[in-house]
C-alpha cells in the first residue's frame, strides 16, 4: 500500500506527488483520530533554530486540533561527527547574519566563536536520542524540548555531546534523571531507525513540517517558513480534496 506525500509550499498550487510506504508511517504516528503534524528537525541545524518560534507559537495555537510528532533527521552523523572544521565554521559565521535578520532569532557571538573549537563534539545522535526518549515520557511537550535543546547549544554555547545537558534537561522537565540518562544510553538503535525512516520519505533538508490527515501526507514546509505561510498551509492541506 502507497501513500501519496505532496508538497504544498510558498502558496505554490502545482502539487509534486511521491510514493512513500505508509507502514513507517503508521508506526511512528499515534492511534489519535486527530491529524498529526509532524516536524522533522535537527538540534543542530541553525534554520531549525530560527524555526523555533514559529513552530512554538505554531504548536501553541493548533495543539487542540492536532498531535504534534518531533522526529530528528541527523543531521551530523558517520564521519561527519566530531569537532566543526574551519571551512565549515566560517561559512556558517557568513550565514548567521542572514539566519538572524530573515527569522529574528540571535545567535550567541560565544557560539560562533566556538565553532571550530577542536574540544567540541558534534553528533546529532546525541540529542536525537534524548528526544526519543523524551517523547515517551511528555511526548505533549516535545516541541518545547526542541526548542530547549537548540537554546543550550545556539544561547548557552552548550556542547550537546555532555550528558551534563541532558541532566540539566530532565530537571527542567520533571523527568527521573538517572532513568532518562539510561534509556538515552539504549536508545542508538530506535535513533538509527528514525533517521532511516525520515530519510525514507525523501527529507533530506531541515526543518520540513508534514501533515499526516490519515489518508495522504502533505508537506506544509521544506526548510524555514514564517509562521503565517504555515497557517495558509496547514489550512489549504485540511481542505484539500483527494481523489
Amino acid at each position: 500500500m502507497k501513500t501519496k506525500l505532496i508538497l504544498l509550499a510558498g502558496g505554490i498550487f502545482c502539487l509534486f506527488l511521491f510514493a512513500f510506504s505508509s507502514s513507517n508511517m503508521q508506526n511512528s504516528t499515534s492511534t489519535t483520530t486527530k491529524p498529526t503534524l509532524i516536524y522533522i528537525y535537527d538540534a543542530y541545524c541553525g534554520w531549525c533554530y530560527g524555526f523555533s518560534p514559529v513552530m512554538n507559537r505554531f504548536h501553541q495555537e493548533n495543539k487542540e486540533k492536532l498531535s504534534f510528532l518531533v522526529l530528528s533527521g541527523g543531521l551530523i552523523t558517520g564521519e561527519r561527527i566530531g569537532p566543526m572544521d574551519k571551512a565549515t565554521a566560517a561559512y556558517i559565521r557568513k550565514a548567521v547574519p542572514q539566519l538572524e535578520a530573515y527569522t529574528g532569532v540571535k545567535v550567541s557571538k560565544a557560539y560562533l566563536e566556538a565553532l571550530d573549537n577542536p574540544n567540541r563534539r558534534n553528533d546529532s545522535n546525541i540529542p536525537a536520542r534524548a528526544l526519543l526518549v523524551f517523547r515517551k515520557y511528555k511526548p505533549e511537550l516535545s516541541v518545547a524540548f526542541a526548542s530547549w535543546l537548540q537554546n543550550q547549544l545556539f544561547n548557552e554555547v552548550r556542547d550537546l555531546s555532555e550528558e551534563a545537558v541532558y541532566r540539566d534537561a530532565a530537571k527542567q522537565f520533571d523527568i527521573p534523571e538517572e532513568e532518562f540518562i539510561q534509556a538515552m544510553n539504549g536508545a542508538q538503535p530506535a535513533v538509527d531507525a528514525e533517521f532511516d525512516m525520515v530519510q525514507s520519505w525523501g527529507v533530506r533538508g531541515f526543518p520540513a513540517v508534514i501533515l499526516d490527515r490519515g489518508d495522504t501526507l502533505i508537506a506544509l514546509s521544506n526548510g524555514y517558513a514564517p509562521y503565517e505561510e504555515l497557517q495558509q498551509s496547514l489550512q489549504r492541506a485540511m481542505e484539500l480534496k483527494i481523489k
